[in-house]
């Protein structure tokens, strides 16, 4: 032990050939993966009232995820909040998507949207594929990160598009007729549907039954589902000046004018 010691310091080459060194030229001769270019996308998020599924919070988490599976990075996001899908005109994003993509200015290839319903539930279908002709005649391809159809132009795709926009369209108006339906039943009974209260009045929340629970509110909206809004009488002074409208009208028979003066 103590010559073969002695020969290790002596004769490095004799302690090699006992504890074997790693070899640092083949160590660096690793070849090292090249970096995969990422592909400039945008995302455009829309949310009306629908549902927590649809926060954009949770839209752009499922868009950033398929953005990193998909080597593509987000430049830009266009987004337009607490706004329906049924009609454009409303809608700032995605106006403004389409005035970047068909002006060319935008610097993305690609656009990342959750599904079919949030780039719109028009009540014509063509409508939202007409948008998408304009984003790919353009150059940039509409790609729906939610959905199990591909983003290509086979028949498969083109089918689950199509039924995915019909199915968006008889959404949306199925709900407007229940909540239309739902509005005057509850407005037949004497409840405030929302909006700001006349002069002379207030708002207050009430149960069901029509029962008073809290208020006067500032708010013109109620609190919990299950509270509706009704009004009562405001502050002394606005009921007088109401009171004198009134009187002015019936017993003096003053007009509107006269009494607006």
């Amino acid at each position: 032990m103590t010559y073969n010691l002695c020969c290790a310091i002596v004769c490095p080459a004799f302690f090699g050939r006992i504890f074997p060194v790693p070899n640092r030229k083949q160590q660096a001769l690793v070849p090292i993966k090249p970096a995969v270019p990422l592909t400039r996308a945008a995302a455009y998020v829309r949310m009306s009232r629908d549902s927590q599924e649809y926060s954009p919070i949770n839209q752009m988490t499922l868009i950033n995820k398929y953005a990193t599976d998909h080597d593509m990075q987000i430049v830009k996001t266009y987004s337009d909040e607490g706004i329906s899908g049924l009609r454009i005109e409303n809608r700032p994003g995605l106006r403004a998507l389409l005035t970047e993509v068909v002006g060319g200015t935008a610097d993305f290839s690609k656009l990342l949207v959750y599904d079919v319903s949030r780039w719109g539930r028009f009540q014509d279908i063509h409508e939202s594929g007409h948008y998408e002709f304009i984003c790919r005649r353009a150059g940039v391809e509409v790609i729906y990160c939610a959905e199990l159809f591909g983003s290509d132009n086979s028949l498969i795709s083109m089918f689950g598009k199509m039924l995915k926009r019909g199915a968006a369209a008889e959404f949306s108006r199925e709900l407007s007729v229940r909540i239309f339906r739902a509005k005057c039943h509850l407005a037949s009974r004497g409840f405030l549907m929302g909006g700001t209260p006349p002069f002379g009045m207030r708002t207050v929340l009430v149960d069901s039954n029509g029962k008073r629970i809290y208020g006067p509110i500032a708010a013109d909206r109620k609190v919990y589902s299950d509270f509706r809004l009704n009004l009562v009488p405001g502050p002394v002074k606005e009921v007088r000046v109401i009171r004198e409208i009134f009187r002015r009208y019936v017993e003096l028979g003053e007009s509107v004018t006269e009494i607006m003066r």
